[in-house]
């Protein structure tokens, strides 16, 4: 475009369908790095069931001649996850970023063939990923009116570990609540994190999984590993720490968005995040704003979270103190 002339509204409003197989979807950009260690399920409306299926044990048996049978092979245990709708909306004059944009095409931020009309929307849907991965844990599903933020549109996973705490769906009984008895300091996390590697299911310890916590504990098992060995962690090929004594079988997923005294270890895939369509996710839909001076668009998507299973199999998590 020619940045030499006022900024053309129309050209914007036309963007989302001239330039749809380049402009990047939310869940990969800032969301990214927490969603990637995710498992997704799309295409449906609402809700979907999620059935697990745990193994029964008890059916291997000693040869006798006779059949005796009276044994399940297992039990389906389900797990609803439902989806809400989100809405992302933007008003701005998009000639305040005139100079920005020309900025990152100098910096090299950005490609020279990169139009202006491709960079406006990609920045709004990048603000949408920021915001979204702000409260995938802290969220909390509300219905009252005057509760507009996305804080609000869904439930976050330690809300919804907190409503399987109460129903003792997750508790000590279960073995899958880990309590270490204090908080988690950098004098003793590292021996806390690794008996709650130990108290973790057979299956889990033979499988391995990721531990979730957040920077601040992570920064916390760091010092604790340095003043006890004098060197930093282990990493894996791809820069991850592995936790001391579980054989490299246990990597940390550092996340800023996180309860500074929460870590969840699972399995691989385990929690899950839902949504109709990921196209929707970069769907910004431009409309005239009755100004021609002013950019105004909306991008509606749906989105949920849940854990598949908080069987002890698969799932422990630590208490907060």
């Amino acid at each position: 475009m020619d940045l030499t002339k006022p900024i053309d509204i129309s050209a914007i409003n036309n963007t989302a369908k001239i330039y749809d197989k380049q402009i990047r979807t939310l869940n990969t950009l800032d969301a990214m790095n927490v969603l990637k260690n995710f498992g997704l399920r799309t295409g449906f409306k609402e809700s979907v069931d999620i059935h697990e299926f745990q193994n029964a044990f008890g059916n291997s048996k000693k040869y006798t001649g006779s059949f005796t049978g009276g044994i399940a092979i297992g039990a389906i245990v389900p797990r609803n996850l439902k989806i809400y709708p989100v809405v992302y909306e933007m008003m701005d004059e998009p000639e305040r970023y005139r100079a920005t944009f020309i900025n990152d095409v100098a910096c090299g931020k950005i490609l020279e063939t990169t139009t202006f009309e491709l960079w406006m929307v990609q920045r709004g849907i990048e603000n949408a990923s920021e915001e979204l991965c702000n409260v995938l844990f802290s969220a909390v599903r509300s219905d009252v009116v005057t509760d507009t933020g996305i804080e609000f549109a869904f439930n976050g996973l330690e809300t919804i570990i907190a409503a399987d705490i109460v129903s003792t769906k997750i508790s000590a009984g279960n073995k899958n609540y880990y309590d270490a008895g204090v908080a988690f300091t950098a004098s003793n996390i590292g021996d806390k994190l690794k008996a709650m590697w130990r108290s973790a299911h057979p299956t889990m310890k033979q499988k391995g999984g990721k531990m979730f916590l957040s920077v601040a504990l992570a920064e916390m098992y760091d010092d604790w590993f340095f003043s006890t060995h004098d060197k930093w962690p282990q990493v894996d090929m791809y820069g991850q720490t592995l936790l001391e004594g579980s054989n490299g079988l246990v990597t940390f997923v550092k996340l800023s968005n996180m309860n500074n005294q929460r870590v969840i270890l699972t399995m691989d895939g385990n929690i899950t995040y839902g949504t109709e369509s990921i196209n929707d996710m970069k769907n910004l839909q431009a409309f005239q704003s009755g100004n021609p001076y002013v950019f105004t668009a909306t991008m509606k998507y749906t989105f949920g979270l849940q854990l598949e299973s908080v069987h002890q199999r698969k799932f422990i998590v630590s208490k907060v103190y």
